[in-house]
């Protein structure tokens, strides 16, 4: 019999474990927008028909974090050049501001300033710093381990690869096709429970004693 209540017990523990969820995360709420310092706009062109366009962005949506979550940061569009090949030379500026999970709607922006050159006939975005509400430091993306600019705002971690590819337009059967290339990254939140584990784990553990001292009887 004592045998029994101790398996019983055992197991009504290891299913109050795996019942423990944490009830909570952040819902993180942003936009980008960004602009190239030649044309103070978000087009680039060039001198044979080429164009590169930052799609700015409104109302992304990652939740809920923890854990980290993949994230977008705008896309590049290119068309062209018509003929020949243009050079590539510039430097761009990324935006991000957040709307929730900020107290009262507030919008925070971090700025990352990064250069655009030619290599190998393709264009490399890279990311050197940038400022704002906190410091970017380079760390690593956590999903990809690719080199990734991080900050916070508020309780919201954000990762920004540092490097993106700038794929070329590309010419077949059907005609011309656009390059499309986008920033990712990652968001998670560092934000607190608030006792809500301690909480539960309480509860289950009330639950486990009164069930086993029903089986003792």
């Amino acid at each position: 019999m004592q045998l029994r209540m101790r398996s019983s017990s055992l197991g009504l523990i290891a299913l109050a474990a795996l019942a423990i969820t944490p009830a909570w995360g952040d819902v993180v709420t942003y936009s980008t927008t960004g602009k190239f310092t030649s044309t103070t706009t978000n087009v680039l062109t060039g001198a044979n028909g080429l164009t590169i366009t930052y799609n700015n962005t409104s109302g992304n949506v990652v939740a809920p974090v923890p854990p980290p979550s993949l994230a977008q940061f705008g896309s590049f569009t290119v068309v062209g050049p018509a003929t020949g090949s243009d050079t590539v030379s510039d430097n761009f500026t990324l935006t991000i501001a957040q709307t929730t999970p900020s107290v009262g709607g507030e919008t925070l922006t971090d700025i990352f300033s990064g250069s655009i050159s030619i290599s190998s006939s393709s264009v490399v975005l890279q990311f050197t710093g940038g400022s704002g509400d906190s410091v970017p430091v380079l760390s690593v993306n956590p999903f990809t381990f690719a080199p990734a600019y991080t900050f916070m705002l508020g309780n919201a971690k954000y990762w920004i690869n540092q490097y993106t590819q700038i794929n070329p337009a590309t010419t077949g059967a059907g005609g011309p096709s656009p390059g499309e290339s986008t920033i990712s990254g990652a968001i998670t939140s560092t934000v607190p429970d608030g006792g809500m584990t301690l909480m539960l784990l309480g509860g289950a553990l009330v639950g486990v004693e009164g069930l086993r001292r029903k089986l003792r009887v």
